[in-house]
């Protein structure tokens, strides 16, 4: 079996267990496409984008058939150096969108009831496919990529409604 048979496999088997994949999708700019595993079906590949949006230089194009998530990740600070050290990439686009993720959850969490009906919204709203759909719900269109910020996930109660659609 070779890395990536591994590597798909064990994907395979975590989402089965409703555990949620992110992954960078690339640094390589429009020079390579989404890169494996952020390629597949299966896992949130995560751009990066500025505080405005605006996709960082290190991005793949976008793709036209999948969803192209993505979140801050150009000029982050880093506490590693003693000056102040901005650093770029969609490792940390895709560390921030799991916090995202995070934070919806806790909201989902807070928001449903007990009934049958909301266990099985709290459910699926944890699982690939149903964050996928609130990403996407909670997402402002930019420049062919479907950029998602804190500040929009927690203010707009639509994203949260959106796990009943």
């Amino acid at each position: 079996m070779n890395d990536d048979a591994a590597i798909r496999d064990a994907i395979i088997r975590a989402e089965a267990m409703g555990i949620i994949i992110f992954t960078s999708a690339s640094n390589s700019g429009v020079n390579e496409s989404r890169a494996f595993p952020a390629s597949m079906d299966r896992v949130l590949g995560v751009y990066a984008a500025d505080g405005h949006g605006n996709p960082g230089e290190m991005n793949p194009n976008p793709l036209s058939h999948r969803d192209d998530i993505s979140t801050l990740g150009v000029a982050i600070p880093s506490p590693l150096a003693e000056d102040e050290l901005l650093a770029d990439g969609t490792s940390f686009s895709t560390s921030i969108a799991t916090a995202i993720t995070a934070n919806i959850l806790s909201l989902v969490e807070a928001c449903f009831g007990e009934s049958e009906e909301d266990e099985a919204l709290r459910l699926r709203a944890s699982g690939s496919d149903g964050m996928r759909l609130l990403f996407l719900k909670a997402a402002v269109p930019r420049v062919g990529y479907d950029y998602i910020y804190p500040h929009r996930v927690a203010k707009d109660r639509s994203t949260i409604d959106g796990v009943r659609d």
